[in-house]
């Protein structure tokens, strides 16, 4: 990660565990914006791509696209996760 003062980029690898044990790989950057509000409070939106690259079982050749944008503040946070597949 490269940020200063709460903005900058990012990048990254994963794995997600499915509930048959099957696991899928990816990879991942992007960027995030902090911004500060009147209030004293602040907001940060991260968003970027990735790529799925593989998988076991199931997911052995599993293949894709993803595209994330999260939206935080001091209350907590949401993401959301578009992806394309195929396997």
């Amino acid at each position: 990660r490269d940020a200063v003062a709460g903005n900058g980029t990012f990048s990254g690898v994963g794995e997600r565990t499915h509930r048959n044990g099957d696991k899928t790989f990816y990879k991942f950057q992007g960027s995030t914006k902090r911004t500060a509000k009147d209030s004293g409070s602040w907001e940060s939106i991260s968003e970027g791509k990735g790529e799925i690259v593989g998988g076991t079982g199931k997911f052995k050749n599993i293949r894709g696209t993803i595209t994330f944008r999260t939206v935080a503040n001091p209350q907590g946070g949401k993401g959301f996760v578009d992806a394309d597949v195929e396997y």
